[in-house]
């Protein structure tokens, strides 16, 4: 029997220090979640499963956060291994399980341009961001959790008052978090952010149809490296090596 998106299976593994955001949001959650574990039981396909939702809240306490980096809608594709379904999306924004055997787009050219920025920088075979969340504190962060397998975007209408309000928080609870904006959708979120405590960088979104008009060569992590040197703060390291 597959696990249902039930509001005790997502919460499980999260990181308690979360729960006071979790607590203010209870009720809009679990009517989120009512409405996709609703799709569910009709037969939609849902990714990632419920054992990865809110998976990025699982690795470090909300005044740890160092950077956000925000996309917009979780993968709607997969792979298939030994007659299994293993969906790209994970729980964490532009990350794919390392089991995944192709990289996506979005994500080659981030690792693209990190090259671009560090000409030592080693590009990674696979393309888990795992180190990132667990070891530089950077939220992996979709404005919608959950999305309809083949069917981008279908979701975001459940969870973005749900993703704006934990923005919110961690801009409202926290100070000095690099706010990585991608493309147009994400730069809308900045007005849920207090720059006056924050930082704030914001660039092309590096999907392959339009990473080539502003991403690929924006040297935006050098730019986030400079920010955070003047800020006498420890750099982020981008690196998997």
């Amino acid at each position: 029997m597959k696990q249902s998106y039930t509001f005790n299976n997502i919460i499980d593994k999260v990181n308690p220090s979360w729960f006071v955001f979790l607590k203010q949001n209870e009720d809009i959650l679990k009517d989120i979640l009512l409405q996709i574990e609703r799709e569910r039981t009709n037969g939609k396909e849902i990714f990632p499963r419920p054992s990865y939702l809110l998976r990025t809240l699982r690795f470090f306490e909300p005044k740890d956060t160092k950077m956000v980096i925000l996309g917009q809608d979780p993968y709607p594709g997969f792979e298939i291994h030994n007659d299994k379904i293993i969906p790209h999306a994970c729980g964490l924004s532009f990350s794919v399980s390392k089991k995944i055997k192709k990289i996506p787009g979005s994500l080659r050219n981030i690792f693209k341009e990190l090259k671009n920025n560090y000409p030592d920088y080693k590009i990674p075979e696979n393309g888990s961001l795992l180190k990132w969340a667990k070891e530089e504190k950077i939220l992996l962060l979709n404005s919608g959790l959950t999305v309809i397998k083949k069917s981008p975007g279908k979701h975001l209408k459940y969870w973005e008052s749900f993703t704006d309000s934990l923005i919110k928080y961690i801009s409202d609870n926290c100070k000095q978090v690099i706010f990585l904006l991608m493309g147009n959708y994400a730069k809308k979120k900045v007005n849920l952010i207090n720059a006056k405590n924050n930082f704030i960088v914001m660039t092309v979104h590096p999907s392959p149809l339009s990473a080539n008009r502003g991403f690929i060569g924006s040297n935006v992590f050098k730019k986030i490296d400079v920010l955070l040197e003047n800020h006498e703060i420890q750099p982020i390291n981008f690196s998997f090596s």
